[in-house]
């Protein structure tokens, strides 16, 4: 039984943040995220219509600009790596990482390297859409820590 909800658990903590971050994409981005054209069956199930109405809502409660940004830009992007990481932690990090503290630190300092710090650079020298955002490198790396705590 204690297997059973601690696997419910990791589960949880896996896909809730993931569901969350589409779910504040979905709502509150523009259709030109490359995520959209991959939706199936967007006429059937009146994808548009959805979008429209959420967009709308989404800007009525949250408004534009300071906590509004971090919201709908930085959130997203950290539960992504907050799952990314949990994921990471509980599947390779522990078994598979050198026992070792500096080994691991080696692995912890190049995975938020990677996660947090990668993406953002490659959007500051044009590689990847978007700008450059310190927030969104803070907020993943917050996402990351508390990952690896729990």
């Amino acid at each position: 039984m204690i297997k059973a909800t601690k696997r419910s658990r990791d589960i949880a903590f896996v896909g809730i943040p993931l569901l969350l971050g589409f779910i504040v994409y979905f709502s509150c981005r523009t259709k030109t995220l490359l995520y959209y054209r991959y939706i199936p069956f967007k006429e059937v199930l009146q994808v548009n219509a959805l979008h429209a109405r959420a967009s709308e809502k989404c800007a009525e409660l949250l408004g534009l600009g300071g906590m509004g940004d971090i919201i709908v830009f930085s959130l997203p992007a950290a539960m992504y790596a907050f799952s990314l990481t949990y994921y990471f932690k509980k599947r390779y990090y522990l078994s598979v990482a050198p026992s070792g503290s500096c080994s691991r630190s080696r692995v912890l300092v190049l995975w938020f390297f990677f996660v947090a710090l990668l993406p953002e650079l490659l959007q500051l020298i044009g590689i990847l859409p978007g700008h450059f955002d310190l927030v969104d490198v803070l907020s993943a790396s917050l996402a990351i820590s508390i990952a690896m705590i729990l």
